[in-house]
Formats: C-alpha cells, sequence, structure tokens
C-alpha cells in the first residue's frame, strides 16, 4: 500500500482504482513497484499491468541481435500500443539503470515517426516523452531506434535496453507509472570472426 502527504491525493488515488494510502511515516510513493516484462528477441509481449485499466503492448520488430557499425538505424524497430480506460496518459522511453554489458548512456536514441522525424538521445532516469493519449484513446505507434558505437568502445556484445512506460495522470499534471517493458537488442561491436 503506497504512503500519500495529503488526503486530496490519497482521494484521487482511491478514486482512480490506485489503492489507499497507508497512514503515518513521512514517505511519499506513490504506487507499488511496477511489473515488468521483457522482450529479448522479435515477439510480441503484454505484462501484467499494475493498473488493470493501463496497456501496454509491444512487437519488437527489431532482430535480437545486430552487427554494430557506427550508427545502426532500425526503422519501427518496436511497434507500441498504449491505452489507459479511465485517465490521461503518456508513453515515455528511458534506459534502465546501468547494467553490466549495456551500451553507454548516449548511445540509443529513439524517433516516434508520427511526431518527429528527428531522433533524441534516451536518457538514464527521467523519462523521455514518445506522446500523450486521451483517456479511453488506444494509440499504436513504430518507434524508430538508433544504436551508435561510442568511440573507442572495445570490441564484444553489449545490450541496447530501453524500458517503455505508460504514465497515467493521477492529478493535474501528476502522472504515476502504469505498466513498463523493456526491450533489448544484442549489439555486437568489432569485426566479425569465423567467415
Amino acid at each position: 500500500m503506497q504512503t500519500c502527504r495529503s488526503f486530496v491525493f490519497a482521494t484521487f488515488a482511491v478514486a482512480l482504482g490506485l489503492g489507499g494510502c497507508a497512514s503515518g511515516g513521512s514517505g511519499s510513493s506513490v504506487l507499488p513497484a511496477t511489473a515488468t516484462a521483457t522482450v529479448t528477441e522479435a515477439g510480441t509481449l503484454q505484462p501484467q499491468s499494475i493498473v488493470p485499466f493501463a496497456t501496454l503492448t509491444i512487437t519488437q520488430n527489431a532482430p535480437a541481435t545486430i552487427a554494430l557499425v557506427g550508427t545502426t538505424t532500425i526503422p519501427c524497430a518496436a511497434e507500441i500500443t498504449s491505452s489507459d480506460s479511465r485517465a490521461n496518459y503518456m508513453v515515455v522511453a528511458s534506459l534502465p539503470p546501468g547494467r553490466a554489458g549495456a551500451l553507454p548512456s548516449g548511445s540509443i536514441a529513439v524517433a516516434a515517426r508520427d511526431f518527429t522525424p528527428t531522433f533524441a538521445p534516451v536518457p538514464t532516469g527521467f523519462p523521455l516523452t514518445l506522446w500523450r493519449g486521451v483517456r479511453a484513446q488506444a494509440q499504436t505507434h513504430c518507434v524508430d531506434v538508433a544504436i551508435t558505437a561510442p568511440a573507442g568502445l572495445a570490441n564484444g556484445t553489449y545490450s541496447a535496453n530501453i524500458q517503455y512506460a505508460v504514465l497515467s495522470q493521477v492529478f493535474l499534471g501528476l502522472y504515476a507509472t502504469a505498466a513498463t517493458q523493456t526491450t533489448t537488442i544484442a549489439a555486437t561491436v568489432g569485426a566479425s570472426r569465423g567467415r
């Protein structure tokens, strides 16, 4: 159960079906930890959402493994369908916290071509907004991915991980995570052996 700082916020959380608030303590958490799912190769996966009325479905069209030379662009690497039947929402992208073997921050950029044709780097921490939706409006969009091997990166196989999330509006400009998924592409840097 989450903790809330005010009765007003607690009332909105209950009205949106997000659960009640724990009493006492000085915590400020809004929702419990999210249920997540990971797509590691081409295919569709729909995770259990922590909020039953919000959905995030991703079809990963990118190959599970790519040879990375310079910058590799993957058109429609992920086809994402999002919706929230009870609240306005936004779909965001971010890099999961540092993982061993992951490409460094600044190596991965995305573009939702329906909204902007230019690529934007995917940040670690604060998410990059891809698009916004209104209550009960399902949307499907392609997200292009560009992966760049930084200069001096040692030969090897690295993971390009992108976490997508639906953030539901719980109160005037305040959003809470409703569903998340992480896609992974293995990117091999360096000369291929055994031709």
